[in-house]
């Protein structure tokens, strides 16, 4: 086991936190939940990010206290559908000992190889039960707690706001030749991309689907500093060059028009006119300093999609592949942690088939398209979600999670308030 720098730093702090502050953890969770290239340590290829770290002691501290089962237990039933997928990703790891080497699939380290059973079956679900599990907490934390809530989402954007300061760091060590990687990138699984800002991500990609949630979160918080982050949150991804940042900005505008028509919102007063001009003029600033970013990123998108580049190509052949394996075996699928595509869609398709994606389905149809959920938590799962499914399979950073949780806690809020409203 290696402590990275920044272990050295954060684990002291975590280990302090939990002998005299544990309330102090999952604030530290949330705000470090952006970091998914950076390590705290590193056993052999396993890099453990530092909001992992700050989660096993946050556990540590709740089970020291006392877990509160009957609570954990409702959160299972209240999200069933969730829970019987992660219950039959489980059992669908034996699948591979059934189909052994008659499927052709591309492996977790983006090999072609004949289906088998190997540990990333395993490492693969425990990622997922360490998710599955940190949501159940989550979500039993914040239930019926709005203040609660609020401040969590204030912890999310100043995280947000540390991911973004680093990306300008790493900016201007493109041009100083001052340390990056070795600060704040220490997960073996990173690969450097030329100049592209990736920040304390694992890559690009994963910088902007993290990036695209703090849209909807950002632009509803009426302070300087969440303007600030909203334009630097475009600006950055933008600069990444990255089309999933494109993809995810695109659909937010459309969303974001779309629920500004339906619930009729349009109507211009002095204070929007004031802030549709800041936000103009911003746009135009950083068009201006990003226009040939902005022109190089559409390009990017464009050749992706018509596969006329490499990115495009290996999208292309893991999407068939993966597709072709699911049609081998399309009810119950191959088994989980048994592949891994450049998509979230064609992973889970081919790994838990029909049943498993049909849970997830129905799981995100009764979280999503309810009237007691907020709009901007419905959006930032959306996006993200929509993101991982065309382009990022990567569902286990405890970001994603945290969200869920928020929107779980919060319809369970409004439900209650609606409750004691009616006994009135």
């Amino acid at each position: 086991m290696a402590v990275t720098i920044l272990g050295y730093f954060l684990i002291p702090i975590g280990v302090l936190f939990l002998l005299v502050r544990p309330k102090f953890l999952l604030p530290c969770t949330v705000i470090f939940s952006g970091f998914s290239g950076s390590a705290v340590f590193l056993v052999g290829d396993l890099g453990i990010q530092p909001s992992y770290w700050f989660a096993i002691l946050w556990f540590a501290s709740v089970a020291i206290k006392g877990i509160k089962i009957e609570e954990i237990k409702k959160s299972f039933q209240k999200n069933i559908y969730l829970s019987i997928f992660v219950i039959y990703a489980t059992f669908s790891i034996l699948l591979p000992l059934i189909l052994e080497n008659n499927i052709l699939v591309m492996n977790i380290d983006g090999k072609i190889t004949w289906l088998t059973f190997t540990k990333s079956c395993i490492t693969q679900l425990i990622y997922l039960w360490f998710s599955y599990i940190s949501f159940l907490f989550f979500s039993v934390y914040f239930s019926g707690t709005k203040s609660r809530i609020n401040d969590f989402i204030s912890y999310y954007l100043v995280g947000a706001s540390l991911v973004c300061i680093v990306c300008f760091y790493q900016i201007i060590c493109f041009r100083t030749g001052m340390p990056f990687d070795e600060l704040f990138r220490q997960n073996l699984h990173g690969n450097v991309q030329g100049a592209r800002v990736y920040g304390p991500c694992i890559e690009a990609s994963m910088l902007c689907y993290y990036l695209v949630t703090v849209l909807p979160l950002s632009i509803r918080r009426k302070s300087w500093w969440s303007f600030v982050l909203l334009i630097a949150t475009i600006g950055l991804g933008i600069y990444s060059f990255s089309s999933t940042f494109i993809v995810g900005l695109g659909v937010w505008i459309i969303l974001e028009f779309i629920h500004a028509l339906k619930i009729g919102k349009l109507k211009l007063s002095s204070k929007k006119i004031m802030m549709i001009l800041t936000g103009y003029i911003s746009t135009i600033i950083v068009l201006l300093v990003c226009g040939d970013h902005v022109i190089y990123a559409l390009e990017k998108l464009l050749i992706t999609i018509s596969q006329k580049n490499m990115s495009g190509i290996q999208r292309s052949y893991s999407f068939e592949l993966l597709i072709d394996a699911f049609m081998k075996s399309p009810v119950l699928g191959i088994g989980f942690g048994t592949c891994r595509g450049n998509d979230l869609f064609s992973t889970w398709l081919a790994e838990v088939g029909f049943v498993g994606i049909g849970l997830l389905i129905i799981y995100f149809s009764e979280k999503l398209f309810v009237k007691n959920a907020t709009w901007k938590f419905k959006v930032a799962i959306i996006l993200v979600w929509l993101v991982m499914l065309i382009s990022v399979p990567e569902p286990y950073n405890l970001f994603i999670w945290f969200l869920l949780s928020i929107l779980d806690a919060d319809q369970d809020y409004r439900i209650r308030k609606v409750e004691s409203y009616e006994e009135i």
